[in-house]
């Protein structure tokens, strides 16, 4: 048993010990100066210092000997000294972007053993020192762009790390054998809109690893080059070199070629000898008129194709039947026969638009079962034909705008159950386009009838006929000419999102109150709602209709009399049987000897005299037994006799606007059907809108 005095000695040396154990993770180090503070005004974090838009004019010297990120972005130093940099031996990031800098010391960066990324773009500097990067052997990315530079021989000499260059914006004006001789792991070179006339042929040869080389916007004029040993080369831009010919030497590798806005006025075969890994060709903007029959037969894994803004005149013939996109806008093609894409089987999207197109054959799209975007904008189409687009069933994307299409079948559409956008946009008037023809396009989500005055007011004047476009979310109805809409409008689009309905003359009576509640009101987006604004009465005319309350507006607004009245398309395909007629007009007599030669004849004609007020149009149905429609239905009002729907009823009943409205297609389909059943003894006829 231990002593009572060494219990005492134990107990005291257990207290005392913590006091005089001294800290061996930390030993004391003399002469050590206080830990660097964070330079105001920059933000330090975790070693990295960040003075950006600081407003320095120099670089802080107090930094801790451990940053590592130093970023001195938009600031105004204009001159790189050693003493700036010499305590910072751990720095692997430094960017000196936008600033003032003109003039970087010889051995400003000697310190920086470890740097790796070097930004000075966007500068004034307009020579460097042979030596001023030659001690960063760590350095992998250096951005010079955009400062003053004419000459970058033997800069880059020892850098055999560096893996990105980019040197865009200078005035570089040449380039030897020597310049990145010793830069072997160069992945990038950016040299984009310098002055470079002049370009070794062996310049690259010794970089194995190239892939991405970005030569865009400088006046070479030609080019020759050995890319013998450039075994990784992908991605290769010329655009705006003006070239008069292809490259000539380009290596197997290459995946991506750029060629666009040059001076190329046509393609040979032999062009692409040595390029048949191409999976990307732009060939855009140059003066091309011919391609050659086997231009493209060698690519066999081409994907995209754009020869946008050429003088071609007809598509190209025996492009490889890998290609998914081919870009077309902007040449002078004259049509689409049927014939020209018979091979281009998995084409996913084609762009045709500002050409001269002026017919597309009905079985121009036969094989293009993947065709999923399709413009054909801006050319002079002037009729569609029956199921022209039938076979390209994944089509999503359609724009026929901006053509002056007069006539559209009735099943032009026919097939496209899968098309979410349609733009119809400047169509005209389009005096024969029915909205019938959204029959089979079921399932849109933004349909532009921009500028397609009587295609848009068809549907704003037949509220039936909207259920056509129900499951739009975007819908289009600017500069169409409509001045008013039906109360009910809201109701056949329960999906809507957004809707544009500015610059129309607005016509702002009691009727288009529930619009301005529906504004004001509505989550539904009104795109540009402070400029839809009425026209009329001359009271109210520039107010904005979602300001207006109902004690402003007139009890009776009187007519607008500066709108002639338009002859509206009631515009419904039946299939009906040969004694059937549809009666239109406003007047209670009818001329029988009239009505019984249109029921006894295969094709006849029903006039009945004028029937809008100071108007001398003329009623005129048309019955025609191919096709067993009635085409051209034209009128407010119908009329169809009692005695072909209601066996005991001896009165004609008057279906007008209103009614029409409030009757539904079932209803309609179901007393034709019923008609059509007792005149053919029992054989019913197929109904179809």
């Amino acid at each position: 048993m231990a002593s009572p005095k060494r219990l005492i000695y134990l107990v005291a040396w257990m207290v005392l010990l913590p006091l005089l154990q001294v800290d061996s993770r930390k030993p004391h180090q003399h002469g050590k100066s206080k830990k660097p503070l964070c330079p105001f005004p920059c933000v330090c974090h975790n070693d990295q210092v960040f003075c950006d838009g600081a407003d320095m004019f120099e670089l802080p010297i107090s930094l801790s000997d451990n940053t590592t990120v130093l970023n001195a972005k938009n600031n105004h130093i204009k001159q790189i000294l050693r003493p700036q940099l010499k305590r910072l031996p751990n720095l692997h990031t430094l960017s000196l972007r936008n600033n003032d800098i003109s003039w970087i010391e010889p051995k400003a960066f000697q310190p920086l053993k470890k740097l790796k990324s070097l930004t000075v773009r966007d500068n004034q500097l307009e020579e460097l020192d042979l030596h001023v990067f030659r001690s960063l052997m760590a350095l992998e990315q250096l951005s010079l762009r955009n400062n003053l530079l004419t000459t970058v021989e033997f800069i880059f000499k020892g850098l055999k790390n560096l893996r990105l260059l980019s040197l865009g914006d200078n005035k570089i004006t040449n380039l030897t054998h020597r310049t990145f001789r010793t830069n072997v792991r160069l992945y990038v070179i950016d040299m984009h809109n310098n002055s470079l006339t002049s370009i070794h042929r062996n310049s690259f040869r010794t970089l194995p690893f190239l892939r991405y080389l970005i030569l865009r916007d400088n006046p070479l004029k030609s080019l020759a080059l050995d890319f013998k040993f450039n075994y990784h080369l992908e991605l290769m831009d010329l655009t705006n070199c003006q070239l008069n010919a292809m490259a000539k030497g380009l290596p197997m590798s290459i995946r991506d070629l750029r060629i666009s806005e040059n001076n190329i006025t046509s393609i040979h075969e032999k062009d692409f000898k040595t390029t048949r890994k191409i999976r990307m060709l732009l060939l855009s903007q140059n003066n091309i008129t011919k391609l050659h029959k086997n231009t493209f037969n060698r690519l066999h894994i081409l994907y995209e194709l754009y020869l946008n803004n050429n003088s071609l005149t007809q598509l190209p013939q025996h492009i490889p039947s890998t290609v998914r996109g081919l870009y077309m806008t902007n040449n002078s093609v004259t049509e689409v026969n049927d014939h020209d894409l018979e091979n281009q089987d998995k084409l996913e999207v084609l762009h045709l638009s500002n050409n001269n197109i002026v017919n597309i054959s009905k079985n121009a799209f036969f094989n293009q079962n993947r065709l999923k975007d399709l413009d054909i904008s801006n050319n002079n189409i002037e009729r569609l034909e029956p199921k022209v687009f039938e076979n390209a069933r994944k089509l999503e994307l359609l724009d026929i705008s901006h053509n002056p299409i007069d006539s559209a079948d009735h099943h032009c559409f026919d097939g496209l159950q899968n098309l979410h956008i349609l733009q119809m946009g400047s169509l005209g008037e389009s005096k024969h386009v029915r909205p019938s023809i959204f029959e089979s396009t079921r399932n849109l989500l933004f349909l532009d009838l921009s500028n397609s005055s009587q295609l848009a007011r068809n549907f704003a004047e037949s509220p039936f006929l909207l259920d056509y476009i129900a499951s739009v979310e975007d819908l289009n109805l600017m500069h169409d000419g409509i001045y008013t809409l039906p109360a009910d409008f809201p109701n056949h689009f329960p999906f809507l999102k957004t809707i544009r309905l500015v610059e129309n003359p607005w016509h702002c009576d009691q009727s288009i109150f529930w619009l301005t509640r529906w504004m004001q009101n509505s989550s539904i987006s009104f795109s540009h709602e402070d400029h839809m604004l009425c026209d009329s009465p001359p009271e109210l005319r520039g107010r904005m209709i979602s300001s207006l309350t109902l004690k402003e507006i007139p009890t009776e607004a009187p007519p607008r009399t500066d709108i002639k009245p338009d002859v509206e398309v009631i515009d419904i395909h039946f299939t009906l049987g040969k004694n059937y007629t549809m009666i239109l007009g406003d007047r209670e007599n009818f001329n029988q000897s009239q009505l019984q030669a249109a029921e006894n004849s295969s094709s006849a004609v029903l006039q009945q005299g004028p029937v809008l007020q100071g108007n001398n149009t003329t009623v005129q149905l048309k019955y025609n037994e191919n096709d067993k429609t009635v085409n051209n239905i034209t009128q407010s009002a119908y009329k169809i006799p009692t005695e072909l729907l209601e066996k005991d009823v001896k009165k004609t009943r008057r279906y007008d606007k209103e009614h029409i409205n409030a009757l539904t297609k079932q209803r309609l389909a179901k007393l034709l059907h019923r008609q059509n059943a007792r005149h053919n003894k029992g054989k019913s006829n197929k109904i179809s809108k």
